[in-house]
């Protein structure tokens, strides 16, 4: 925003001098109606794409430097640059070096007053904010551009410029300037005309760069058989959005994905709340320790400490021995700046508290584990209330919990649940795990259901029942029927860990290393929501896998099988109607209820023994302990099926004999019923019928399912990081 009358006169400037377009303009500058200042406004109805402004690159004010200002910093260098060019227009020797009165013009219209924080807010009008990083941030900056103002004094004083004049340049160009690759470096820079657009979180328009012909691959052929076009250079284009913009309505854009605290800083104001919102829980590793160590001394839940001083107790001097420590069982990355988000718990943040509480293992107050999600909820605590009361009193209203951050700069935040996450990333995620389970586990599941659903003396053995198959239906035997399951594995699983994790969340676990009781009740829940949908897919493979063949039937070689799922789904129809799809829902819920919490339980309890993170932990890991961490899901991961599938193979054997019982027949009863049906038929045999296979399948199977899991997460899961 501007605030000098000049500012009309700069789209003319650039349109003439410059050979900006369009030569007939349909935005002009406006006053703003709140605040102040100046905006971009459409005098005409504008169609969606139409390019309101477009600026020639020469007319960019780039970060150049010069040998005299190369070391400091970027903000530093253009409000030199920026003094220069306005002791030039002063001198009217301006036309002569850019070579129009269009840099004039841009000049005049700066704003004469940008009250940026970090430079002209007085030290408690910046402590107001209530964020003490922030503060911290600003007066960094601030410290930053002094001691770069005394290196460039006697320069700036040749231009008639002082300290507020320096400061005043640097205000304008961190309020109006972007950052560009070029050639492989990161450039700042200010579009004229383009720079007058003030932010939106949903935009009216939008700012492209559009390069010239001769940057474009295949030029160079194209001026062999045709006329050179003349050489243009590279442009940045105003363009309107999706809606088109309606007359004298303002022309806004984006100025990033930022939190407050930097939009507070750099552009001077606070935009509303959004998911890209944070605030620093730690500055460092020190600080984290030193935390819990006043959470333990203290035995309740601390306030904040200061940095500075020597802490309670003089907790600091011996903290940083043990940040040392920690930083090194963390491995590479970089452990500064630990983030609340406006989503959750930063990764890193989660990782570094996972990492403290396992090496010190001290119990809270209430004498349990102090578990990552509650000891980040207690910083959080500490921090809000350790906000002006204003801004207390503001979270009491809100309820506590928002979908956005509001726990800086008087957005406060109470008890931030640990890690939220998005259910589609988790459905995708467990879709990739499910299939991977399938294709690495179903030869082996084609004998265990075989053995089932025949007679005890049948097969001699798995070896013996895999023989025949491969003998009189070939290795696509072992795969019959593989297309019903893929797609519902994939979609089973994607319902089983999404309905997982929801639950979680909603018992306040901690993902990185929940309670085992929310798991347990978290896995169940999970296994019975997916029973009735998961039922009809395994009703479908059953069939495909016996063929016509009912419990019990033949031992003869031949096989009457289906040609196709589909002639299988069509026969099940026609014989027993749509409701036979409904064939053994509640014995796949007797099955999947309790497996789902024994498999869950197994690879969270393994989790805590065997060596290794989570795959989903942490981003930066080198790639020997990207190995190890893979391994340490094919163990606990491949156990954990093995685990699950001893405990309810019974289950398993009677679901499979209820599923492919025709109507009427002796098989068809209940799970209950089947079982006693096995037991009277033979034994502890009959129940635990197809063990082999089942146990051959689970720990490959089960392995890439978890190690598919904890990949697709790294991959999929949103995990910012500043």
């Amino acid at each position: 925003m501007v605030d000098s009358d000049s500012a009309a006169d700069l789209l003319p400037a650039l349109v003439l001098d410059l050979g900006a377009t369009p030569r007939i303009l349909s935005i002009e500058v406006a006053a703003c109606e709140q605040g102040g200042g100046r905006q971009l406004q459409a005098s005409d109805n504008i169609e969606p794409g139409e390019v309101l402004l477009s600026v020639p690159f020469p007319a960019v004010f780039l970060d150049q430097g010069d040998e005299a200002s190369a070391e400091l910093p970027w903000s530093a260098r253009m409000a030199i640059q920026l003094l220069q060019e306005r002791h030039y227009c002063k001198t009217e020797q301006a036309c002569e070096r850019k070579g129009g009165p269009w840099l004039c013009a841009w000049v005049a219209a700066l704003p004469e007053r940008v009250p940026l924080p970090m430079v002209t807010f007085a030290d408690e009008d910046l402590a107001a904010c209530g964020d003490a990083d922030t503060v911290r941030e600003a007066r960094a900056i601030r410290a930053s551009l002094g001691a770069s103002f005394e290196t460039q004094r006697e320069r700036l004083a040749a231009w008639g410029c002082g300290r507020d004049d320096f400061d005043w340049a640097a205000c304008v160009v961190h309020s109006r300037c972007f950052a560009m690759d070029i050639s492989g470096r990161s450039v700042h820079l200010a579009v004229p005309g383009v720079d007058m657009c003030n932010h939106a979180a949903e935009p009216t328009a939008c700012v492209r760069v559009v390069h010239s012909p001769e940057a474009v691959q295949g030029h160079a052929a194209l001026e062999e058989v045709c006329e050179p076009t003349p050489a243009q250079p590279s442009r940045f284009e105003l363009v309107a959005g999706s809606a088109g913009i309606r007359r004298g309505e303002e022309v806004t854009i984006s100025y990033g994905d930022w939190p407050a605290d930097v939009f507070y800083l750099i552009f001077g104001f606070l935009p509303p709340p959004s998911r890209h919102d944070s605030a620093v829980l730690f500055a460092d590793l020190r600080e984290l320790v030193v935390f819990y160590d006043c959470l333990q001394d203290g035995g309740g839940e601390p306030g904040l400490v200061n940095p500075d001083s020597e802490g309670p107790v003089g907790l600091w001097p011996p903290a940083v021995e043990r940040a040392v420590a920690l930083d090194e069982a963390l491995g590479p990355g970089d452990w500064r700046r630990l983030l609340v988000l406006g989503g959750g718990f930063e990764m890193r943040a989660v990782d570094a508290a996972r990492s403290l509480l396992a090496i010190h293992q001290h119990l809270t107050p209430r004498g349990r584990p102090l578990a990552a999600g509650e000891f980040l909820a207690l910083r959080a605590g500490a921090l809000l209330a350790s906000l002006p009361d204003e801004a207390a009193d503001a979270a009491l209203l809100t309820g506590g919990v928002g979908p956005d951050l509001e726990l800086s700069l008087r957005r406060p935040l109470l008890d931030m649940p640990a890690q939220p996450t998005d259910w589609r990333i988790d459905y995708a995620a467990g879709a990739i795990a499910g299939s991977a389970n399938v294709l690495s586990g179903y030869a082996f599941d084609t004998v265990k259901v075989r053995l089932q659903n025949s007679p005890v003396d049948t097969y001699r053995s798995a070896w013996h029942c895999f023989t025949r198959i491969v003998r009189y239906e070939g290795v696509q035997g072992l795969y019959r029927g593989v297309a019903a399951p893929l797609v519902g594995g994939a979609l089973e699983t994607g319902i089983s860990y999404s309905v997982y994790t929801h639950m979680l969340q909603r018992l306040n676990a901690d993902l990185r290393s929940p309670d085992l009781g929310a798991v347990v009740i978290s896995a169940a829940t999970a296994g019975f929501v997916l029973s009735s949908f998961l039922s009809p897919f395994e009703l479908i493979k059953c069939r495909m896998q016996v063929g016509r063949q009912g419990p019990g039937e033949g031992k003869g070689a031949g096989f009457k099988g289906y040609s196709s799922t589909l002639a299988c789904l069509r026969h099940l129809v026609k014989t027993e109607g749509v409701l036979g799809l409904t064939r053994g829902v509640g014995a796949t819920m007797a099955r999947e209820t309790p497996g789902n919490a024994i498999f869950f339980l197994s690879y969270e309890a393994l989790r805590r023994v065997v060596p290794g993170r989570p795959a989903s932990s942490c981003k930066r890991r080198g790639a020997l302990a990207l190995l190890g961490d893979a391994a340490s899901s094919i163990v606990c991961g491949g156990f954990a099926g093995i685990i699950m599938w001893s405990a309810i193979l019974p289950l398993d054997v009677a679901k499979t004999r209820r599923q492919t019982a025709g109507p009427g027949s002796r098989y068809d009863v209940s799970a209950a019923r089947n079982l006693a049906l096995l037991w009277a038929e033979g034994g502890r045999r009959a129940l635990y019928a197809g063990l082999t296979p089942t146990l051959l399948r689970a720990f490959p199977a089960n392995a890439a399912q978890w190690l598919a899991w904890e990949a697709a997460i790294r991959t999929l899961r949103d995990k910012p990081t500043r």
